[in-house]
């Protein structure tokens, strides 16, 4: 019998650790995303204007159907999801990183075009953060468009790449 419980805890401890390590598998480091989710994200509204700032926004999500996109997604939305249409404000050009805490698809429109993603993590075993995709983009204003999301809110963040 006490062979048993040790091997049961053992496996315990080792699902652990590959859980933790889920995270340490991004191409790049999340942990600062993952701290600002972890901190209690601001409430947002699926329209609202967001500020580039160390934090992550907790978006209530709306129908699809109810989002007027600035293009179409990438992906095409799926009748029964949700979605967000969040602007903000590029101060300098470079490489940023957009951040999901779940499943969902990420667009960023500037200057009324999609902007073409330049890479991609995720990882669906790492607590508060599902994945990081990374876009160019220039200063000026910019919308993220998020959809095809099945639950009712979902953390985002949004900062310069390392």
């Amino acid at each position: 019998m006490r062979r048993i419980i040790l091997t049961a805890l053992f496996a315990l401890a080792a699902t652990g650790a590959v859980r933790a390590d889920d995270c340490a598998n991004f191409k790049w480091s999340v942990e600062r995303e993952r701290a600002w989710m972890a901190a209690g994200p601001a409430p947002v509204t699926a329209t609202s204007a967001i500020a580039l700032a160390d934090k992550a926004y907790r978006v209530t999500l709306v129908d699809i159907q109810a989002i007027k996109f600035a293009v179409p997604p990438e992906r095409a939305p799926k009748i029964g999801t949700l979605a967000a249409a969040l602007t903000f404000i590029v101060a300098s050009p470079g490489v940023y990183d957009v951040g999901l805490s779940g499943e969902g698809w990420i667009d960023v429109v500037q200057n009324g075009a999609a902007v073409t993603s330049s890479d991609f993590s995720g990882q669906k075993n790492c607590p508060g953060l599902h994945k990081s995709v990374r876009f160019a983009l220039a200063a000026g204003v910019a919308t993220l468009q998020l959809s095809n999301v099945a639950s009712e809110t979902i953390d985002v963040a949004i900062a310069p790449a390392p």
